[in-house]
């Protein structure tokens, strides 16, 4: 279970690197925008680190909404209604 929980976590961030990639996303404006360092938010697109649950969703939701709507829909296997 623990090997799951892992992999759902590197997917997580993958996800998350992917759309600032796809939705053409500043790191730095939103490591700004999130109140984190542009060094963590890099370590965590690259799954070197994570973020604890309150300031991953502070930078979710500093996001445009078709972004938001992306990386959720991609995280929960459901097509992009976007």
């Amino acid at each position: 279970m623990q090997r799951n929980v892992i992999k759902q976590i590197k997917s997580h961030q993958k996800l998350f690197d992917e759309m600032l990639t796809r939705f053409d996303i500043s790191a730095k404006d939103l490591a700004e925008a999130a109140n984190i360092s542009e060094a963590m938010l890099s370590r965590f697109r690259r799954g070197k680190a994570d973020l604890g649950t309150t300031k991953f969703l502070t930078k979710l939701v500093t996001v445009p909404d078709e972004a938001k709507a992306w990386y959720v829909s991609q995280l929960l296997g459901a097509k992009p209604k976007v």
